[in-house]
């Protein structure tokens, strides 16, 4: 009895999704390291990519709102903390140009957490506001309380709207 059920959660359809979306990560982050990052905006695309689809990889599964809601307002402040990390131990770093162990540890540092900041914040904000969104609608579609519904839609109006705010910013980013 206990291998069949240990068959069913090995194969079943979130685990299948999980494995999926860990593919696509590994392949998107192995193309963008083949074709180059440095000033590619293919690259960066394929990073992004590798990124979502590590965040879609554990949150595919969830389907509370308050769950996206809170990647949602943890890759903002994730965001405004890395890049504020980043510049510190920037800072750090010329500073401490005479001491050669240090100097690395920091820029290693300062590095991490720029690419927290640049790659994997912007990402779990996407898939935040979308997760968001997508179960506010379907809360609104499948509930009879109208104040429920409202809220919701509004919830959802809010996600779509920061949704293209993200776009406009990565576009400027990138190009």
């Amino acid at each position: 009895m206990n291998d069949k059920l240990l068959t069913n959660k090995i194969a079943g359809k979130h685990n299948k999704a999980t494995w999926l979306f860990a593919a696509v990560a590994g392949v998107s982050l192995g193309a963008a390291l083949i074709i180059g990052v440095s000033g590619n905006v293919t690259g960066l695309a394929l990073c992004y990519i590798a990124a979502g689809s590590v965040i879609l990889s554990f949150a595919h599964r969830w389907r509370k709102a308050w769950c996206f809601v809170i990647l949602l307002t943890s890759s903002a402040l994730g965001f405004v903390l890395g890049v504020l990390l980043h510049n510190f131990l920037y800072a750090l770093s010329q500073m401490a140009a005479d001491i050669p162990g240090l100097k690395q540890a920091l820029e290693l540092l300062h590095v991490v957490f720029f690419l927290f900041a640049i790659l994997i914040c912007p990402a779990g904000l996407l898939v935040g506001a979308v997760g968001t969104a997508w179960v506010c609608l379907k809360t609104a579609l499948a509930d009879t309380t109208r104040h429920r519904k409202t809220t919701c839609i509004l919830v959802a109006i809010s996600c779509v709207a920061l949704i293209i705010a993200l776009f406009v910013f990565m576009a400027r980013l990138l190009g």
